[in-house]
């Protein structure tokens, strides 16, 4: 006969996988916003919990505290790692928007950042609210529950092995911010043509103050560019995104070993 309550091992497992979820939800973007209440997030992370916990490979019960311990703590980790690579995506975004305002002369004007809670400069904050809108409208929070699902397959919970790729960690930061670089490519170039131009306008007119004209000029270059490249725009955020849930399942690969 059926038990109706749940065996240690089923208990551990649960306890990991909430250990697992609530780190991920608890840095990830979008459920790790400080626009988040503390309490829906919590109750997220325990339903998830309640609803992933079945799907997982079983964990062996410890009746000892240090190696459970150990494991718990490993779960963090790995957690957090997938928070961090979540992350990544929207910091690349950010990025490319940090580029464009201070080439554009908005570097000066800084406005909150609710996804971060920090403070970001006017084009950069709208960049990344585009893209957290994209991220939502291809179920990019989808990516990441599923993501999570399948870290639990690639690293099992519980097992107390832990072996970090610092090369594939490298590799993957460093193909996001590249991403950033495309992002901001469109309107980065249409500034640097018009500080050509100022450029080649001051050495034939050196009397004119160039300087307190080509601050307005550049910003709504800046403005105007940003406007004509969203369609691209847009799609490199989706083309962006769309790796997400790959990238996830390298950075789960590479951390178990």
């Amino acid at each position: 006969m059926l038990s109706p309550f749940p065996s240690i091992d089923q208990f551990v497992t649960f306890f990991f996988v909430l250990i697992r979820l609530g780190a991920l939800f608890a840095v990830a973007q979008p459920f790790g916003s400080p626009q988040v209440p503390l309490q829906l997030r919590m109750a997220f992370t325990l339903v998830m919990a309640i609803a992933l916990t079945p799907l997982v490979p079983q964990a062996a019960a410890s009746v000892e505290a240090v190696p459970l311990i150990l494991a718990a703590t490993r779960e963090m980790v790995l957690g957090l790692s997938l928070g961090f690579v979540v992350n990544l995506f929207f910091m690349s975004v950010q990025f490319a928007g940090e580029l464009l305002d201070m080439n554009a002369g908005f570097s000066s004007a800084t406005v909150l950042n609710p996804t971060f809670g920090t403070h970001n400069a006017v084009l950069g904050q709208f960049q990344v609210s585009i893209a957290m809108l994209v991220f939502l409208a291809m179920n990019g929070h989808h990516q990441v529950i599923q993501g999570a699902l399948d870290s639990f397959r690639l690293a099992p919970a519980g097992v107390l092995s832990l072996a970090p790729s610092a090369s594939s960690t490298v590799r993957m930061v460093a193909d996001l911010f590249v991403a950033g670089l495309r992002i901001s490519a469109p309107a980065l170039i249409a500034i640097l043509m018009a500080d050509v131009a100022l450029s080649m306008l001051a050495r034939t007119a050196p009397s004119m103050n160039l300087f307190t004209i080509g601050f307005p000029i550049k910003m709504a270059l800046g403005i105007a560019a940003l406007a004509v490249s969203m369609p691209l725009f847009v799609g490199a955020t989706e083309h962006l995104f769309s790796g997400l849930l790959t990238d996830l399942r390298l950075m789960m690969r590479g951390l178990a070993g």
